[in-house]
């Protein structure tokens, strides 16, 4: 469930949507246990639902991302070189004091 808006569709894909309901079913698969068939997002706010089946192309998709997103990070990692993504959500960030968007 989430307690927020619905994301704008204008901005939002409904694979982005759903992006981390589809590491769970990834999760699970890996994990030996049932196959997930349908995710189902509740918004509470909006007392709305939607769904999505589960494929195996959309599942490829999102672990794509992910290893995608591993390699980034070991790269950066080994080089050092981070790159700030500046937002508002900057102000809820813990790493302020050592960032090199914020410390300049």
């Amino acid at each position: 469930y989430k307690t927020g808006a619905i994301p704008n569709p204008r901005f939002k894909s409904e694979d982005d949507k759903f992006f981390q309901l589809l590491v769970y079913a990834l999760m699970l698969q890996e994990a030996d246990q049932e196959e997930t068939s349908k995710l189902q997002l509740l918004y509470l706010k909006h007392s709305a639902n939607h769904e999505m089946t589960v494929t195996p192309v959309r599942l490829a998709v999102a672990r794509g991302v992910i290893v995608e997103t591993k390699e980034l990070i070991d790269k950066a990692c080994e080089t050092g070189e981070f790159s700030c993504n500046i937002s508002k959500l900057c102000d809820w960030c813990f790493h302020k004091s050592y960032c090199p968007a914020h410390t300049k």
